[in-house]
């Protein structure tokens, strides 16, 4: 299948990356499952200006990690993404109706669990307004920082990205951004 014809939807091809997340190629989505493809992705934190986080509660329809909560949302880089920042842009678009928004770059994950390995460019962004979802996301709440690690500790089910790429926010928000806003 050629690269155009994949990029107007018959099947969808998604950024292969190694160990050291260099790009490799494209592959069909359908290949991640499998274990053995290493992707790359986009996930962002969204934060107001009294800095109160955005957490989305998964639908139960949504593969993986059904009803789960994410506080680091976001999706697979694709052949119709230029670049980490458009998957980003793409998403927030999709799953909160956020566009029009700075992002800041904060750091590369990387994630493996016994389905999937994937290298993830996280990013921030500040939103005021409302945000609206689509049908993969049930809702959306507004949390402080603490209400998430306490919400975290107490079992509640979050998704992997999120129990990996919180600590890493944490440390970077009382670091850098607590008193600042980009």
């Amino acid at each position: 299948m050629s690269l155009r014809n994949a990029a107007k939807g018959m099947e969808e091809l998604v950024y292969m990356v190694d160990l050291h997340n260099n790009h490799l190629g494209y592959c069909v989505r359908e290949k991640l499952r499998s274990g053995q493809i290493i992707f790359r992705s986009s996930q962002f934190f969204v934060l107001n200006s009294t800095h109160k986080m955005y957490v989305q509660k998964r639908s139960m329809t949504k593969y993986p990690f059904p009803g789960f909560y994410d506080v680091c949302p976001g999706g697979v880089r694709t052949i119709i993404d230029d670049s980490d920042e458009a998957t980003a842009r793409r998403e927030l678009k999709e799953e909160m109706g956020i566009e029009n928004t700075e992002l800041k770059y904060l750091f590369d994950i990387m994630f493996e669990n016994r389905v999937w390995k994937w290298w993830a460019k996280v990013y921030l962004t500040f939103w005021d307004l409302p945000c609206t979802h689509d049908d993969e996301v049930s809702e959306i709440e507004m949390w402080d920082i603490e209400e998430v690690d306490r919400k975290i500790k107490e079992g509640l089910q979050f998704t992997p990205m999120t129990l990996q790429a919180f600590p890493r926010f944490k440390e970077i928000y009382y670091r850098d951004l607590k008193d600042n806003i980009i």
